[in-house]
């Protein structure tokens, strides 16, 4: 696994006191950033795990909720949101189906709070893809530790 480290504007393999989250990754895996938002790739591209991070003064376990359900309403649920608690923060965590034009779409969705810091972080593929590869999407995704930056705590 490669380690990826985030810093809000840029991401790192160094961690600092500036450090939001980071994230473990296969070493073959694509990533790119733009801005709060970093994307990791499979090799085929056919998927995708997308970490949003934000921080501000109006962070709370309910505006998470809010936002998951926005985010999601128009998919099918295949496992309603429930709480999950892991590393050094806890959140809520869901799976959804989405229908496209070209197939289904898995997705894996786990969004948590830490201090003043939302994060998001989302794994979607087509569902043959997901299905042979969720093992890699769940490593990923459970590999999350979150820093407050104003706190310096991680």
């Amino acid at each position: 696994m490669a380690q990826l480290f985030s810093l809000g504007a840029t991401y790192d393999r160094n961690r600092t006191r500036s450090q939001i989250y980071r994230s473990q990754h296969p070493a073959d895996w694509r990533v790119s950033r733009e801005e709060n938002i970093v994307n990791i790739y499979p090799p085929d591209a056919s998927g995708s795990v997308t970490i949003s991070a934000f921080r501000g003064d109006g962070v709370s376990p309910l505006v998470l909720r809010g936002l998951i359900e926005r985010t999601f309403k128009d998919y099918e649920i295949v496992s309603s949101m429930r709480p999950i608690s892991q590393n050094n923060w806890d959140g809520l965590q869901a799976e959804f189906s989405q229908a496209t034009d070209t197939g289904l779409r898995g997705w894996l969705v786990i969004g948590t709070t830490y201090g003043k810091v939302l994060v998001m972080i989302t794994a979607n593929d087509t569902e043959e893809a997901m299905s042979s590869r969720r093992q890699a999407y769940e490593s990923i995704l459970d590999s999350l530790v979150l820093a407050d930056p104003e706190e310096g705590r991680a």
